[in-house]
Order: C-alpha cells, then sequence, then structure tokens
C-alpha cells in the first residue's frame, strides 16, 4: 500500500532490462532459494499495486458515494421531515376549508332566506303604503260611526225582530220609512245615508261564503240569512224550491247536524241529543201544526240548575247547551 508509481516503474524497468537473463521464478530458484522468495515477493507486490492501482479510485468512488448517500439520507429524512409538516399543515388547512365551506354554505342559505324575507317586506310595505289611506278611511268612518252606533243597533234589533216574516218591499218601507223617521224625530243618531244590514250583521267574505254554499245573492236572501244566523229565535223558512235547506245542509254538514220530519218515529230523541251536545238541528216538512212537545224548546224555557242550564220537555230534564 505504500509503494509509489515510481518505485513501481523502477522496478518493472529492472525487469525489462534483465530479461535477457530469464529472469522467472523457475529460473532463480535453480540458482538461489533465497532469490526465488524474493523474486516471488517483488512480483506479487507489483501485481498488487496493479490490482490496488486500479481497485482505489473505485474504493475512493464508494467513498465518496457512500458520503454523498449519507448526506442524500440526512436531506431525505429532513425533506421528509419537512413533507410531514407540510402534510399536517395541509390537513389543518383543508378541515379549515371545509368548516368555511359549510360555514359559506351556511350563510349563503341564510343571505337568500333573508332576501326573500326583504323582498317580502318590500312588497308588504309597499302594498301596505297604499293599505293606509283606506285604513285612514276607516279608521274616521269608525270614529264617526261610533256616534250613530245606537241607532244603527236599533234598527238591526228592529230587523231581527219584526221583519222575518215580510217580504222585501215591506221591509224596505217599514225600515227605512217608518223606523228612520222615527229615529229622526226622536233625534237618535244613525246612519242616514249608507246604512246596510248586511254590513251590520255581516262581512263580504260571510256572504260570499253564504252564495258558495247555496243561499241566494239577492238582497232578500241575504236578509233571510242573517235572520236565520244571528236572530235569538228559532227561524221558520218557507222554502218551496229547498234553497234555504240546501244552503242550511251545507253550511252545517261538518258540525253534525240532524235533518228529521215530525212524522219521524225517532225526531225527538235525535232532538234531545242535539240540545245536550248544542249541534245543529232541522225540521223540513213542517205545517201549520207543530207538535205540542216542541212548545218548551221553541219558547225556550230554560231553567238554571246545578251550575248549568236544563230544559224541561214533557216529564223528562234534558241538559241545554246554549250553541
Amino acid at each position: 500500500d505504500d509503494m509509489t508509481e515510481k518505485m513501481y516503474k523502477t522496478c518493472k524497468k529492472i525487469l525489462k532490462d534483465n530479461k535477457k537473463h530469464d529472469m522467472t521464478i523457475e529460473n532463480m530458484a535453480t540458482k538461489s532459494q533465497a532469490g526465488k522468495g524474493l523474486l516471488t515477493w517483488v512480483l506479487a507486490i507489483l501485481s498488487y499495486y496493479e490490482v490496488a492501482k486500479n481497485v482505489e479510485p473505485l474504493r475512493e468512488k464508494v467513498k465518496a458515494m457512500e458520503k454523498a448517500q449519507a448526506t442524500t439520507e440526512s436531506e431525505l429524512a429532513e425533506l421528509q421531515r419537512v413533507l410531514e409538516d407540510l402534510n399536517k399543515e395541509l390537513s389543518e388547512l383543508n378541515d379549515g376549508y371545509k368548516k368555511a365551506q359549510v360555514e359559506l354554505s351556511d350563510l349563503q342559505f341564510e343571505a337568500a332566506k333573508m332576501e326573500k324575507r326583504l323582498t317580502a317586506a318590500s312588497k308588504l310595505i309597499t302594498g301596505l303604503t297604499g293599505e293606509k289611506v283606506r285604513w285612514s278611511q276607516d279608521m274616521q268612518d269608525l270614529k264617526a260611526g261610533r256616534d250613530r252606533l245606537v241607532g244603527d243597533c236599533l234598527l238591526g234589533a228592529s230587523f231581527l225582530s219584526y221583519m222575518g216574516a215580510f217580504t222585501a218591499d215591506y221591509r224596505r218601507n217599514l225600515t227605512f220609512e217608518t223606523f228612520v223617521t222615527d229615529l229622526t224625530e226622536r233625534n237618535v243618531p244613525f246612519s242616514q245615508h249608507n246604512f246596510k244590514l248586511e254590513s251590520l250583521f255581516t262581512s263580504d267574505t260571510v256572504v260570499q261564503g253564504w252564495n258558495a254554499k247555496g243561499l241566494p245573492a239577492d238582497e232578500h236572501s241575504i236578509q233571510n240569512g242573517i235572520l236565520t244566523t244571528s236572530g235569538s229565535r228559532f227561524g221558520l223558512c218557507i222554502d218551496p224550491q229547498q234553497q234555504a235547506l240546501t244552503w242550511i245542509k251545507n253550511t252545517f254538514a261538518d258540525e253534525q247536524l240532524t235533518v228529521k220530519t215530525l212524522n219521524d218515529s225517532d225526531f225527538m230523541k235525535h232532538l234531545e241529543l242535539a240540545i245536550q251536545f248544542g249541534n245543529p238541528f232541522v225540521f223540513e216538512n213542517v205545517f201549520e201544526d207543530i207538535d205540542p212537545m216542541l212548545d218548551p224548546i221553541l219558547e225556550r224555557n230554560v231553567v238554571a240548575e246545578n251550575g248549568g242550564k236544563a230544559i224541561k220537555i214533557g216529564d223528562k230534564k234534558i241538559d241545554w247547551d246554549d250553541n
């Protein structure tokens, strides 16, 4: 390993110069055993040097590559550590992004909902702006009508008490001539120019509902509907075309309405149940004579009993429901 290139060349030159002496190990063995050993050692050293000369660069290259490998592995470990940190940070960023996306979606939904509410509110405000004038006028009319309410109620009560049996013309004359004249003479305030029975007892919406259920739309029929629904006494409808019966059946169809005739053998049992539970009841095909057992009901001979109300029909007392 300590041999230099100069030493190697010198030995090779000596061997070359003595080539003519046939300096081989076999030949040297015939001359001197010590020379043979020395020659063998010299040739081995030269061969070793020749091999080592070619191997040494490879060794250096291996060392350099091992050093480069160690450096690369160190850099790789550092890069892997950095990569792990980046992956961790990326994972946190992804989680934050997902949360932000969910929050954004919620905010967009809330914004759309608020936008719809704002649009609806704007439309409502725009619509109510036009209603302000009408409401103001209605408020003025109500304030003015408060003083006229006494006379209007008197006309309404008179209508319910006395007009049921009369024709439309007679009702109109009696109300707007006789009764109105009497109120004027007595200085009772009332709505002289715009009094309408329909406005006092019902509304356009209710009337439209009656019409939809079979009640004719003329003034006389509307007044009959008011008498039927608002009167304190039970109504007797002269109804040859059965318009009133159709309207009553349609109106009270969902309230367990019972329809019977006086000729039905079980009408009293059903009537008693209707009285007890406050359900509507109609007799149809009634003639001039009415069963006297119905008199206490028609006259509302109701008595207070045990904190409630009762009515006596024949020998039987029945709980009375005001409905």
